[in-house]
């Protein structure tokens, strides 16, 4: 990646303009053409240094957002994962190698539809659902408590000593 590319991505990953030609404006700025601008970001794509171009909205000042984790059987995930991919609130979801494996990012318009969605969600797949990570002025406080009890879990399990001997 050369200084231009870089440029571009360093001066446009805030404050992207919001005008008709976005890609005219940014070419403006940077003393390039409309044509260049776009031909180093499909360049850039086809190379894997960009994962996507989009709009990236704020949730907790839209509403309630959460990081949140299923178990699921290995079987079933496919299954699961169709199921989740139904929900409007789901911005993605995605499998992680752990014992919850299927990861999804829930956004709703208030705290409670954010907790309905999820408790629909745990019924209809009949799955353990763990809640990562939520923003939101009513639910923040809830959701820090469950996450350090989590942690205070995992520092007791792996602090425990081993008694198994070594086999001789």
């Amino acid at each position: 990646m050369d200084a231009a590319d870089l440029d571009l991505l360093n001066r446009f990953q805030r404050d992207f303009p919001l005008v008709s030609r976005p890609f005219r404006r940014i070419a403006s700025v940077l003393g390039r053409t409309e044509n260049e601008v776009l031909a180093a970001l499909r360049r850039l794509w086809d190379a894997g240094k960009i994962s996507r171009i989009g709009a990236v909205i704020a949730a907790r000042r839209l509403g309630a957002s959460t990081l949140a984790a299923l178990a699921v059987a290995p079987e079933r995930l496919e299954t699961v994962a169709g199921w989740i991919n139904d929900y409007p609130e789901v911005n993605h979801n995605y499998q992680r190698e752990h014992p919850f494996n299927l990861w999804f990012v829930l956004t709703a318009a208030s705290s409670a539809r954010l907790r309905a969605v999820l408790t629909d969600i745990e019924r209809k797949t009949a799955c353990r659902c763990s809640i990562c990570r939520c923003w939101s002025t009513s639910t923040s406080i809830w959701v820090s408590i469950y996450a350090k009890a989590a942690e205070n879990r995992q520092s007791r399990q792996r602090r425990r000593p081993n008694h198994s001997r070594p086999s001789s």
